[in-house]
This record gives structure tokens, C-alpha cells and sequence, in this order.
């Protein structure tokens, strides 16, 4: 199957690797931009919120781009998150679109429903194949995870503005495209040691500011950095 899904930030990496690993292709919407919120709002209910007319727009540019099931999380909580799947499914379906709509979800009492459902999102895989695709998704996924969390650090520091972000993204792709657990860690090492922080303690009372490409610059203060 041909899998869309919405555009979970940079989490899309690792639903790709899973995919993968169930043997089925993903087709990976683009990131939202004003088309996909304008899209999304053309189909929802005019007071519906923001999140779900990006994520139905999510879902009709994956269909766009060829994609014959949509995979949705679903669920019986407080969270209106929950409910999102089955109004977008029926919005789908009025709209014309011949697609395969599985929300992923606990099901309250007709348990042959999640069988089917689960049936569905296995597809044609072996067992080996599913235990790497898991495998990988987990390890991109913490790795986005540190890698995301080391931007928040170094960003406030940065010497150029727009570089920690540049930097980022160039590492998330290279996650993207590995295949193995060893190339991932790998990726993980090299972008740490890019990351180095913008400034440092040297010695008592003295910090030197290091941007992300190397240079520094000797300083009194760290808040002098700031300025």
C-alpha cells in the first residue's frame, strides 16, 4: 500500500522508517504551507480549528501525490485529537476520494474491527523485516529527539542567525536517508560535535564564544554574547 499520513514535525522520519519496515511505501506529504491550510480549510467545517484543516490538507496533498490509504491516530480521550479521524474520513469520502482511511485506535468493544485494522497496517512483511523497521524507527526517533533538543541549546548562541536551523535540517536528511543503527549513531556523533556550544567555559571568569563553525572569540562575560 501507498501510505499517507499528516506531517508530525520531524517525526515524519521515523513513521517513514516504520512504514518501511510494515511493507508498505510511504508517501510523505510536503511540509504544510499557506495551500495546505488553504486546501484543508476548503473541506472542514468553517469553525473546526487550525490543527485539523492542516492535517486534512496534510492528507489531501499526500493523496495528490498518489497515495491509496491514510493513516490516522485516533482515540477515546478528552483530547478532540481523537475524534479528528472519522470526521475526516467522511470528509474524504464526500469529497471523492478512493482511499483506504485506518484510524489507529483502541477499540471501545468490537475487537474483530482492530483485528482487521491491524491485519491492514502488517501488510505483505516478515517478521525480520518488522523487527528492523521497528528498530530503526525507535533509533531515529530518540535521535531526532537529542538532536532536536541540542538546537534549543545552541540556538539562543548562535553567532549567524539561521544556522543552528540550516545545520539541523542537513542532519535530520542524513537520519532520513540511513539504514542502519550503526549510520545513525554515527550521525548522531558527527552532528553533536557540530553543535558545539556557542560559548564555554574556559577558566574561571573567562568564556570564549564558538559558533557552529568553529571560530571564537575570547570574552569577559557570557552575557557579553548577547549584546
Amino acid at each position: 500500500m501507498k501510505v499517507t499520513f499528516p506531517h508530525l514535525g520531524n517525526a515524519y522520519i521515523s513513521v517513514e522508517a516504520l512504514l518501511e519496515g510494515l511493507g508498505h511505501e510511504p508517501i510523505t506529504p510536503p511540509l504544510a504551507t499557506k495551500r495546505t491550510l488553504q486546501w484543508g480549510s476548503q473541506y472542514s467545517p468553517e469553525d473546526i480549528c487550525l490543527p485539523f484543516k492542516t492535517i486534512l490538507g496534510n492528507m489531501l496533498e499526500g493523496i495528490e501525490r498518489g497515495a491509496d490509504t491514510v493513516y490516522m491516530l485516533g482515540g477515546w480521550g478528552p483530547c478532540r485529537l481523537g475524534y479528528y479521524g472519522e470526521i475526516q474520513r467522511i470528509i474524504l469520502v464526500e469529497s471523492g476520494r478512493q482511499v483506504d482511511f485506518v484510524t489507529l485506535e483502541t477499540p471501545q468493544d468490537d475487537y474483530s474491527m482492530l483485528r482487521d485494522r491491524l491485519r491492514k497496517v502488517f501488510g505483505p512483511t516478515s517478521v525480520k523485516q518488522l523487527v528492523r523497521g521497528c528498530q530503526l524507527s525507535w533509533i531515529k526517533l530518540k535521535v531526532i529527539e537529542d538532536l532536536e533538543n541540542l538546537s534549543l541549546k545552541v540556538r539562543p548562541r548562535e553567532r549567524m542567525q539561521g544556522t543552528t536551523t540550516y545545520f539541523l535540517n542537513q542532519q535530520l536528511q542524513r537520519v532520513r536517508k540511513a539504514q542502519t543503527m550503526a549510520s545513525i549513531q554515527r550521525i548522531k556523533l558527527e552532528a553533536e560535535e557540530g553543535f558545539k556550544p556557542s560559548w564555554m567555559l574556559l577558566y574561571p571568569g573567562v568564556f570564549f564564544e564558538w559558533g557552529l563553525w568553529g571560530k571564537f572569540t575570547p570574552s569577559s562575560s557570557p552575557l557579553s554574547i548577547c549584546d
